[in-house]
This record gives C-alpha cells, sequence and structure tokens, in this order.
C-alpha cells in the first residue's frame, strides 16, 4: 500500500519576501510588520510522494505470488481432476489464502466452497465410484481414472506435524484409490486393513488427547483442515467396509464409525443440526442432537470442522466490515485534506494579490 509523505514548505507573498530581506540587518530602521501582514504569510508544504512499501507489506505481497504459484501448479500438475470437478486455479488460490489466514478479498460463500474443495481433494466423487463399482458389483469400465490431488502441496513447511499427518493420511487415499481403481482383489484387502489401522491409530490418539485436532495453537483454518482429514479417514474406511457401523480398537474400546447427525453452516456461520437415522425419532432442540453426534468418532470429527468453518465465516464478515469502515474513514481524511489544499491555495492567491495591491498604492502615492 502506498503511503503519502508530505514535506512542509514556506510559500510566502511578494510583500513577505520583501519584509525578509528588511530583517537580515541591524539598523533601527526596520521595518516592523503588521498583525494583517503576519496573517498574510501562509505556511504550506511542498510535497514530494514517495512509493515505499513496509517490509511487512512486501512480504505480504511476496506470500500472495506465492498463493498464486502454488495453486497454479496444483491445477496444472491434477489438472483432470479439477476440471472434472469445475474448479479453477482461482478457486484453488483462495483455498490457499484461507488455510495461511490470509482473508483479503475472501467471503463467506468461499469459505465454504474452500471447504467443499478440501473434502473432495481428500475422497472425491470419483474416488466413492471406483470404490462403489467393486462393493455393489457394477460394470463401470467408463469411469476415469486420475491422480487425486493433495492438500499438504498447498500447506508450507512450518508445522512438520501437520505436513506429515496430512501426507501419512493421503498416502492411504492413494493406496485404497489404486486398489479399487485399477488394483486386485488382494490390493483391496490389503488396503481396506491399512484404512481400519489408521483409523484404530487416530482413535487411540484422540481418546489419550494426543491427537494432531488436540493442539490447542492451531489455527481455525488449520483446525478445519486436520479435522476434515480426520473425518474423512472414517468415510474412506466406511466406503471399503460397506459402511460397517463400528469396529473394535486394538486398545480394546469400542469405534463408533457411524452417525445418524449432519452438521451443516449456514451463511450467517451458525452451526445447523439435522438427524438423518431412519428410526421415528424426535429431538426438540439441538442439544440432543449434539450428545449422539459426539457419540461417534465420525460425528466428534464432522463437529470440530463444521465449528472451526463456523468460526471463519464469522471472521471474514468482521474483516469485510472493518475493511468496509476503513475505506469510509480514509475516503473522508482524503476529501478533508482535498478541501484543506484548496483552502491553502486560496489563502496564498489572496495573501498575493493583497501584498499587490499595497505595493501599487504605494507606487501610487510616491508617484
Amino acid at each position: 500500500m502506498m503511503k503519502d509523505i508530505k514535506k512542509k514548505i514556506v510559500t510566502t507573498s511578494l510583500g513577505a519576501m520583501a519584509l525578509v530581506s528588511g530583517l537580515t540587518g541591524c539598523n533601527s530602521n526596520t521595518k516592523q510588520v503588521s498583525s494583517e501582514e503576519k496573517s498574510n504569510i501562509t505556511t504550506e508544504v511542498p510535497t514530494t510522494e514517495e512509493a515505499t512499501l513496509s517490509a511487512e507489506e512486501a512480504q505480504l505481497e511476496s506470500n500472495r505470488e506465492q498463493y498464486k504459484e502454488v495453486a497454479l501448479n496444483s491445477y496444472e500438475t491434477y489438472q483432470e481432476f479439477y476440471d472434472d470437478i469445475n474448479v479453477t486455479p482461482e478457486d484453488i488460490e483462495k483455498l490457499v489464502k484461507i488455510l495461511n489466514e490470509d482473508f483479503e478479498g475472501i467471503t463467506p460463500d468461499d469459505i465454504k466452497s474452500s471447504d467443499s474443495l478440501m473434502n473432495q481433494m481428500i475422497f472425491s466423487n470419483n474416488m466413492h465410484y471406483q470404490i462403489d463399482k467393486h462393493i455393489f458389483q457394477k460394470n463401470e469400465d467408463t469411469i476415469k481414472v486420475y491422480d487425486q490431488p493433495r492438500v499438504s502441496e498447498l500447506v508450507s513447511n512450518d508445522n512438520e506435524r501437520i505436513k506429515e499427518f496430512l501426507i501419512r493420511t493421503e498416502n492411504l487415499r492413494y493406496e485404497v484409490y489404486r486398489a479399487y481403481a485399477t488394483g486386485s482383489k488382494e490390493d483391496r484387502k490389503n488396503a481396506m486393513e491399512d484404512a481400519a489401522k489408521l483409523v484404530d491409530a487416530e482413535a487411540i490418539s484422540y481418546r489419550k488427547g494426543n491427537a494432531i485436532i488436540d493442539d490447542d495453537y492451531l489455527s481455525s483454518s488449520k483446525t478445519m483442515l486436520v479435522s476434515c482429514y480426520e473425518k474423512n479417514i472414517i468415510f474412506i474406511f466406511n466406503a471399503v467396509s460397506a459402511n460397517q457401523p463400528e469396529m473394535e480398537s486394538s486398545e480394546g474400546f469400542t469405534i463408533n464409525l457411524i452417525s445418524n447427525v449432519s452438521v451443516s453452516v449456514d451463511k450467517d456461520g451458525n452451526k445447523v443440526y439435522d438427524y438423518t437415522g431412519t428410526d421415528d425419532v424426535a429431538f426438540a432442540d439441538g442439544k440432543e442432537l449434539r450428545k449422539l453426534l459426539a457419540q461417534s468418532e465420525q460425528g466428534k470429527y464432522i463437529e470440530t470442522e463444521c465449528s472451526a468453518e463456523a468460526l471463519l465465516i464469522k471472521k471474514v464478515k468482521e474483516n469485510n466490515m472493518s475493511q468496509t469502515s476503513e475505506t469510509k474513514d480514509f475516503n473522508k481524511t482524503e476529501l478533508k485534506s482535498e478541501l484543506l489544499k484548496k483552502k491553502q491555495v486560496l489563502s496564498m492567491v489572496e495573501a498575493a494579490m493583497n501584498n499587490q495591491n499595497e505595493e501599487s498604492k504605494s507606487y501610487s502615492y510616491r508617484a
């Protein structure tokens, strides 16, 4: 952002310049300056505009260039995937910005669409189809097979634990996808076993309070990301196990895999709960639904992801309101500055004309 730096200049009328030359001597005949003449001497600032960016602003601009580059690289690498779901490089760039907590130009709808994009990137509709054709014995030879993108390639290496977790999850996704898209029956068996192992490991970590999602220092966007991945680990296992409702942990507790409660976030950043079960159950409010949601591993991650998404939407709305207010204040300041400049110019012209009139009268008198 450019900053105007104004320097003061001193402008004097012709009469005032003559006055200054008279004050340079020490004799007693020095001309006295009347209060009226003093009022006609105005000070103004001669301006030299310098375009300088602060170190912070320069870094921000550099980061945004990197966001564009990272987004374009991802699009070009996985173009067939992105084109199949109508995602552009600009859509990917918005996701990268959100993951880096840069909300310049971001809207609440961008938050919602970026969350949906993350879900597609880790567990796409295309992957669902590849799995379903084996689960339900469908002859679907027309389903496209292409590389699935990695969100881990969109985030920095600042947090090694997050990066490692994302890559580990994406490696499982890759194994499952290849097994069901082009692999053998043995490949599919191994993939399902590996999915179960990862679900088990994450459930144990969650109960011990040392899961990645328990990190209190995660930003809202990173919380949304890791909970999205945690949730989809279970979704992948559910898909390959034909919606197995629960499994036994290696440490002896039961892992509930399926929740009959769904959560969504409205345009104002409020969570909306809905019961999706088939039994005839009525809930007066969301309190009972939240309890039911918390009973399953899947539900806990869904709740956390939606909470982070809701918080981001509210943050973006507040940010946009603040920017609008700052723009209005800036415009008012600029208008006042312009009016002040005009008044100063008029004052200078008036002072010069008055001095010229005084000199003209003096000349006529002498003549």
